[in-house]
């Protein structure tokens, strides 16, 4: 594995900074490709502003080190191809949740009306 600026993966014993740390921070792949740079962070994922490209969320799991500026990965490009996501995991069942409460919401004001009750007359 190469990293940038000379950095392996040998000089490194994993990161350990807090997660706040890793915004605006530098992202690549162990095969030493610039992804973009930390945008955002949400329990356990981390969102990677990609130049010329949609943003998309990493798991913190594959975090390697943290140098410097930079966030080193475990992840080859390959591997960040497959696990990229558009939104974390958390985030998505919040945004399900928020949708199907809206959907029943709605289906309960709009009772059909009884069909089996005679319609009264005057």
């Amino acid at each position: 594995m190469s990293y940038p600026q000379g950095q392996t993966s040998s000089t490194q014993a994993g990161f350990s900074v807090a997660p706040q740390e890793l915004l605006n921070r530098s992202v690549y792949t162990s095969d030493g490709r610039f992804l973009g740079k930390v945008k955002e962070l949400d329990r356990g994922w981390f969102k990677v502003n990609a130049p010329r490209a949609l943003d998309y969320w990493l798991p913190m799991t594959g975090i390697r080190a943290v140098v410097h500026q930079q966030v080193l990965l475990e992840l080859d490009t390959a591997a960040v191809r497959k696990i990229r996501r558009h939104e974390p995991p958390a985030m998505a069942r919040e945004r399900m949740e928020r949708e199907q409460d809206a959907a029943e919401f709605e289906y309960e004001g709009t009772e059909e009306p009884d069909e089996e009750s005679p319609a009264e007359d005057d």
